[in-house]
């Protein structure tokens, strides 16, 4: 692999008689001792700079995998040096030679991995590859297991062995042999570890457990204040020494104020026993204030485990993860579950990248001169950056080189085409990653919710904000084909841009008028000119139309916005295309539908009542215990399709009209 990715474009014949240059020293030796051998492999080396280029790829790789590279020069050529001693003048056809080499490497991978890391093994110690031990443990020291106990066997014992010596025959190992090999396995205990915890159980087979004969004298050779080791009986019920007992106990409950505060905890208490008996100690006032801060054991526990609510804080991914499965939204953000990181790149982590690229080519204003140089630079840069951040530290920047370059390719396709549309509209960035949170830390001021006499603030990233006048709409990047309708935003589903908007006025943003998606996707399915066309909901006003895409004309669609005009230049009659009041009617929902959600969490709401598409798509779909009739899976819908019918729940009315299945609307 090395020698291919020399070549791009050369000949065949450049390229067969470098093959040949590389080659050279292993010519003629088929049948050679190996001695000449090793000194065609030195040559090799030598000629190839093969120390350098391992060198190399040590610095490069950052990794466990670097301190297996810094070691490979030097156990190659132990490795020859040793196959000289042992091999001496044996002669090898060139397929003996590579397969010998072949088998020896294969060893050392094994060997390799105690160097560079802190391990475990668990299996027979004579069969360990591993040296310098710290701490060995032995199980089931019991007599005849350690050492392993040597019987006769039904067809040769002790004396028809002997008896074959005699004639000349000589098996190996002899039951004598393995008895002394078994004993010597004992000595490296004493030699290896720099300590050795050895335990047997007193119970075996169902009768009473006997310690090999060796753990007798062990306890002999060595001594603690000029007397004998004693052995320590442990077990589940007690892992505390008496003494060590008494005092974690008496630190529990000796004093009252202490005793208050471990009851005050609950789980401290040893027991529910020891909780009431402390309980009977209190004063009627004191009984009555802790009733009120403990719920008995007869009350029905409720899930209010949320860090960021407790801080009065709460992001809009976590009321659409709400909305699209309460029991998901507790996996995430309640007791903060994450998905197993495996280091091969999915489309998190795409689309973190292609996040990263599109807010650097925004910031630093490329689009302005968006040559093929500057947009490698701003893909270059934000990948590597992004590869130094701790949530890429999993992965292997050698083994996965091939996906960040397709990553960086298919950025600078999305950079350019972004580059066109600014330059088709007379809309430009006002903000890219624009932060949302409390007063003083962010670019807005969260949006902020009240429930039950407390304040909740939104807290959030913009992926960008364009404007033009004081008109704005709100950009938010997607890594794969998403649509927006006035049923995602009435389910919950997609709510994010609602109060992203909602929060993101001030005195340059006074209008809204688009709230879009941008598809900037590895790999995005849909191909030509449409591949990079945005979708969700714009203003019904030709005018502003025409500044979003000031090359739009009449009888025409737009090639990046969801919106066409018609030939007297109205805007077409799409569900998408929306009055002023409909962003109005949006944001006074979404406050509303944030409030409900709120609450719901707080009250430890962790029903599993996905909606219909959630579980397929779900990280935690493998470990959920729910399925069949335990699932309420929300599958219907009021038939709504108009802003208006928002904001008439906004304002605590009721839609009229059937229930209907979900269906897709035409966005």
């Amino acid at each position: 692999m090395a020698l291919c990715k020399k070549f791009k474009n050369e000949t065949a014949e450049s390229v067969r008689k470098r093959i040949f240059d590389v080659t050279a020293p292993f010519s003629g030796l088929d049948g050679k001792d190996v001695k000449e051998y090793v000194a065609a492999l030195n040559a090799f080396l030598e000629n190839e700079n093969i120390k350098e280029y391992s060198e190399t790829v040590s610095d490069e790789i950052k990794t466990v995998e670097s301190k297996a590279a810094e070691q490979f020069y030097d156990k190659f050529v132990d490795i020859v040096d040793e196959m000289q001693v042992v091999l001496k003048d044996t002669t090898f056809s060139l397929y003996e030679f590579s397969e010998t080499l072949k088998g020896v490497f294969e060893n050392v991978k094994v060997a390799l991995v105690p160097m560079y890391l802190d391990s475990v093994y668990v299996g027979q110690s004579n069969e360990s590859f591993f040296d310098g031990i710290k701490i060995m443990y032995v199980c089931g020291a019991v007599e005849g297991l350690v050492p392993r106990s040597v019987a006769n066997t039904a067809v040769l014992g002790v004396k028809e062995e002997e008896s074959l010596l005699k004639n000349g025959l000589d098996l190996y190992p002899s039951k004598k042999e393995s008895v002394k090999n078994n004993a010597f396995e004992l000595i490296s205990l004493l030699t290896k570890p720099e300590k050795v915890v050895v335990s047997y159980p007193v119970n075996y087979k169902g009768t009473e457990g006997r310690a090999a004969a060796f753990v007798a004298s062990m306890t002999d050779y060595f001594t603690v204040g000029g007397s004998p080791l004693s052995p320590v009986r442990t077990d589940k019920k007690r892992a505390l020494t008496k003494d060590e007992e008494l005092k974690e106990y008496a630190f529990d409950t000796a004093t009252y104020e202490n005793g208050k505060y471990k009851l005050l905890l609950s789980k401290s208490a040893k027991s529910k026993v020891d909780a009431g008996s402390f309980f009977s100690l209190l004063s009627d006032e004191e009984k009555s204030y802790v009733e009120k801060l403990i719920e008995t054991s007869d009350s029905q526990e409720s899930v209010k485990i949320n860090t960021s609510l407790d801080r009065g804080v709460f992001s809009a991914s976590q009321l659409e993860t709400y909305f699209a499965c309460p029991y998901k939204q507790f996996l995430r953000y309640g007791i903060r579950l994450k998905p197993r990181e495996e280091g091969v790149l999915r489309t998190l982590e795409t689309g973190t990248l292609m996040h990263a690229i599109m807010e650097k080519f925004v910031k630093e204003k490329a689009y302005e001169n968006p040559t093929d140089e500057i947009i490698a630079s701003v893909c270059d840069r934000a990948v590597k950056e992004q590869l130094e951040s701790p949530d890429f530290m999993q992965f292997d920047a050698a083994k996965n080189k091939l996906s960040f370059d397709r990553v960086k390719k298919e950025g600078a396709k999305i950079c350019k085409e972004i580059a066109v549309q600014f330059q088709k509209s007379d809309f430009k960035p006002y903000l890219a990653e624009a932060k949302i949170g409390k007063k003083g830390e962010a670019n807005f001021e969260g949006l902020k919710i009240k429930k039950d006499g407390k304040e909740y603030v939104l807290v959030g990233s913009i992926d960008r904000i364009d404007e033009n006048d004081g008109y704005f709409a709100i950009i938010d990047y997607k890594s794969y084909s998403k649509n927006l309708s006035v049923k995602d935003i009435y389910s919950g589903e997609k709510i994010q841009p609602v109060l992203y908007m909602d929060a993101a006025k001030n005195k340059d943003l006074k209008y809204p008028v688009g709230m879009l998606y941008q598809p900037v996707s590895v790999g995005y399915k849909t191909k030509g000119k449409n591949r990079f066309k945005m979708s969700g909901f714009i203003i019904n006003n030709p005018d502003i139309i025409t500044m979003m895409d000031n090359t739009l004309t009449a009888g025409k669609s737009s090639d990046f916005l969801p919106v066409s005009l018609k030939n007297d230049g109205t805007a077409g009659s799409r569900k998408n295309v929306v009055a002023d009041t409909a962003f109005l009617a949006f944001e006074k929902y979404a406050e509303k539908l944030a409030e409900k959600a709120i609450g719901e969490i707080l009250d430890g709401n962790v029903a599993p009542s996905p909606l219909k598409e959630a579980c397929g798509y779900c990280d935690y779909k493998d470990m959920c215990p729910y399925e069949g009739d335990e699932r309420f899976v929300r599958d219907g819908f009021p038939k709504i399709s108009s802003p208006e019918g928002l904001m008439t729940l906004a304002n605590g009315g009721k839609l009229e009209g059937r229930i209907e299945k979900e269906t897709n609307e035409d966005d």
